[in-house]
């Protein structure tokens, strides 16, 4: 499959989540009962009409998609080498075997918490 291909999946299926009322974002409760919120994002481009201002389409721009946290000062992160970025703002990029955006949304969470929470003492399991 190529890349191309699994861009135009994963747009069809961020609209569809988003049609949907489903916020792009995961919540993790921290020890000291505040919450980490991870805003996750497509860099979709949308094409409008000049005169009327109507949407006529819309296109997936990058290879990557991309979550921000509000980052602490003082933790580091420890994500597998295909995240890049810094400061709180990531990418993860599109990998031209997988079109289906729930494995990039659990592969985002477990980035998260294996290389964030879990190595700066932030992990705090469900249902304790």
């Amino acid at each position: 499959m190529s890349i191309k291909t699994v861009k135009s999946a994963m747009l069809a299926q961020w609209q569809k989540m988003l049609a949907q009322g489903i916020m792009p974002c995961i919540e993790y409760r921290l020890p000291d009962n505040d919450w980490l919120l991870v805003e996750i994002s497509l860099p979709v481009t949308v094409w409008r009409d000049a005169i009327t201002g109507e949407i006529t389409g819309e296109t997936l721009e990058a290879s990557h998609i991309a979550f921000s946290f509000n980052q602490a000062d003082n933790t580091k992160v420890y994500f597998s080498g295909t995240i890049k970025g810094k400061c709180g703002h990531y990418r993860m990029p599109l990998d031209e075997y997988f079109d289906n955006l729930d494995y990039y949304l659990q592969e985002i969470d477990q980035e998260i918490i294996q290389g964030y929470l879990i190595p700066n003492g932030l992990y705090y399991p469900e249902g304790e």
